[in-house]
């Protein structure tokens, strides 16, 4: 058998590698790499309309997803002008849309 070992690794290392076996001038095997690392920070929600009891926010998706699925997004929500961040709301959408509507405002 063989190995291919590449240490440390990081998402730039993702790609197709080849096996060349005993000097051999075309490819024995291809194996695609995938390194996953957690995606990078989406961009910041944009209100898109409001009325007095909700809010549409919409944002740009995370720039680079590190070859890992986005399966929802989750939103910190702080009521008022008052900046305690311990008596946040927390809402987590159902979905990698980036787009969600904030409903039931006080």
């Amino acid at each position: 058998g063989f190995a291919l070992s590449v240490k440390p690794t990081s998402t730039e290392d993702s790609g197709i590698y080849f096996c060349l076996v005993n000097g051999r001038k075309e490819p024995f095997s291809a194996y695609r790499l995938a390194i996953q690392e957690i995606p990078s920070t989406p961009g910041k929600p944009l209100i898109m309309k409001f009325d007095s009891r909700s809010v549409e926010l919409s944002w740009s998706p995370p720039l680079h997803q590190h070859h890992s699925a986005i399966s929802h997004y989750i939103i910190h929500m702080l009521e008022g002008e008052d900046t305690d961040w311990s008596k946040h709301e927390i809402i987590q959408t159902q979905s990698a849309e980036t787009s969600y509507n904030v409903t039931n405002l006080q």
